[in-house]
């Protein structure tokens, strides 16, 4: 063999090793990172999960303990709220709905909840019901939480005590912002009407067609809205926060804030993560048709980047990236699935101090450079 065959044969197989490597090095530099904040005080748990097709079965890398007063490691029972995460879980569970023609992007939200008949807006203007479409991508007109809420809007989204169909009436007696279709605006409350709308037209609480479409068939046991009432007991915990973890509420927890309050583990959302990466499938269960999945991860609206309940990144005409990010204070989360490399990396974590916002900014960063 020459020298140059020889050369080219290790280069090739450095490579490879490179390449097979490399999920498990990006894991435990995120790991690295959080093991630094955990030992500084400004991260109390987290986990860490980065694997891809192929790449085996992998498990999550488990960092601090539960809580400021819980000396428990986290383990890989250690269920997180996920916060605004939640949202590409909750819409593929309705895009489930989709294939069986429970409901259509098209779909108006009056159709299941009447009170949208004749919306209005804030300047008095009477306008059309928004779509399933429309709030799925953030488009429907219903307030933002990015903006000054009252106490009401603020209530419907934040009080765990309440119903689902209590806060949607409390949502539905407020003026759209803007005509539906014609403004992004960044909506929690929007997600609440997707989670109506679901409960109506499939006749099951959310919960339940959460379980029954995405849960069961990838065997994500540990992912639910009332993480007390299944029973599960590894619930982590940062420090005190202007909000009380809605699971703290034990039997009065009653609102699945649809887009915001999902609890989970890093393990169970890999099994999200493969399904989206091998187009709706996982082994031999299939979440959502091809069809379904294609329209998932493509735009609802060409003119904005975020689609059916993920930030999209293209390259040309072509959705490369999915993912999302989550804060709900201690609570905060990342989840990045590289559809052309087929990789994913999910980031789970809890604040020691969740009200230094500098830090938080920091940290949350930090990370997201690291999951690149």
């Amino acid at each position: 063999m020459s020298k140059a065959s020889l050369l080219l044969m290790i280069l090739l197989a450095g490579g490879v090793r490179a390449e097979s490597h490399g999920g498990a090095s990006s894991q435990e530099t995120i790991a690295s990172f959080l093991r630094q904040e955990v030992a500084a005080g400004h991260v109390v748990g987290a986990q860490v999960l980065v694997g891809g097709v192929g790449s085996g079965n992998e498990r999550s890398v488990n960092i601090g303990t539960l809580g400021p007063t819980d000396q428990r490691s986290v383990s890989d029972d250690t269920v997180f709220c996920i916060a605004s995460c939640s949202k590409p879980v909750a819409a593929a569970a309705v895009f489930s709905l989709l294939d069986h023609q429970v409901l259509s992007l098209s779909t108006p939200a009056s159709q299941w909840i009447p009170a949208y008949g004749s919306p209005v807006t804030a300047d008095g203007i009477n306008v059309r019901s928004p779509t399933l479409r429309e709030l799925l991508a953030h488009r429907g007109g219903i307030y933002s939480q990015k903006n000054r809420l009252t106490k009401i809007q603020l209530r419907a989204i934040r009080d765990f005590r309440l119903s689902l169909e209590e806060s949607v009436q409390m949502i539905a007696k407020q003026p759209l912002s803007s005509p539906p279709g014609t403004k992004y605006a960044y909506s929690g409350a929007g997600y609440i009407l997707v989670g109506m709308m679901a409960e109506k037209a499939s006749g099951q609480a959310f919960e339940s067609v959460l379980r029954k479409r995405v849960c069961e068939p990838l065997g994500m046991a540990s992912t639910t809205y009332f993480p007390v009432a299944l029973g599960l007991e590894e619930i982590a915990m940062g420090g005190k926060s202007q909000l009380v973890p809605p699971h703290t509420l034990g039997q009065r927890h009653r609102l699945p804030l649809v887009g915001g309050s999902l609890y989970t583990t890093a393990n169970d959302l890999g099994k999200f993560a493969r399904m989206m990466v091998d187009q709706g499938r996982l082994a031999e269960e299939q979440v959502m048709s091809e069809v379904s999945w294609q329209r998932f991860v493509s735009p609802a609206f060409q003119t904005q980047s975020y689609g059916y309940g993920w930030m999209l990144a293209k390259q040309g005409n072509r959705v490369v990236t999915v993912s999302h990010g989550g804060s709900l204070p201690p609570y905060q989360a990342a989840i990045r699935i590289d559809l052309q490399r087929e990789q994913y990396r999910i980031v789970l974590w809890t604040l020691a101090k969740p009200g230094n916002a500098q830090m938080t900014s920091r940290i949350r960063k930090r990370i997201a450079e690291l999951m690149k």
